[in-house]
C-alpha cells in the first residue's frame, strides 16, 4: 500500500514538475524578447543621444557665427542683439572670475612653497 501511495505522490510531483518546467520555459522567451526589446530601445536611445549631440553644436556653430555677424554689424536682429549683449556680460564675468581663480593659484603656490 505504500508502494502505490509512493508512486501516486511521485506522478503527481512528476507532472507538477512538467507544469513548472513548461512555465519556466514560457517565462524564459518572455524574459528573452523583453531583453531583446531593451536592448533596441537601448540601441536606440544611444542614436537620439548622437543626434542630439550633433543638433547641440550645429546650435552652437550657429550661435556662433551669429554673434560674430552681430559684433561686426552684419547682422541687425533685436533678439539676438540682446542675446549677444548677455553674452558678452557673461564673457566679462567668465574673464573676471578665471583671473580670480588664477591668482589664487598663485597664492596657494606661493604659501606651499613658503612651507618648504
Amino acid at each position: 500500500m505504500e508502494k502505490k501511495e509512493a508512486q501516486k505522490l511521485w506522478g503527481k510531483a512528476e507532472e507538477q514538475l512538467k507544469g513548472l518546467s513548461a512555465r519556466a520555459v514560457k517565462i524564459a522567451k518572455g524574459l528573452q524578447q523583453e531583453a531583446l526589446y531593451g536592448v533596441k530601445i537601448s540601441k536606440l536611445k544611444v542614436e537620439e543621444l548622437g543626434l542630439e549631440s550633433k543638433r547641440a553644436k550645429l546650435l552652437q556653430e550657429i550661435g556662433d557665427e551669429s554673434f560674430k555677424l552681430v559684433k561686426a554689424n552684419k547682422l541687425k536682429n533685436s533678439k539676438i542683439s540682446k542675446l549677444c549683449t548677455q553674452l558678452d556680460k557673461i564673457n566679462r564675468e567668465i574673464r573676471k572670475k578665471k583671473a580670480n581663480s588664477s591668482s589664487l593659484k598663485k597664492k596657494i603656490s606661493q604659501g606651499i612653497k613658503k612651507l618648504k
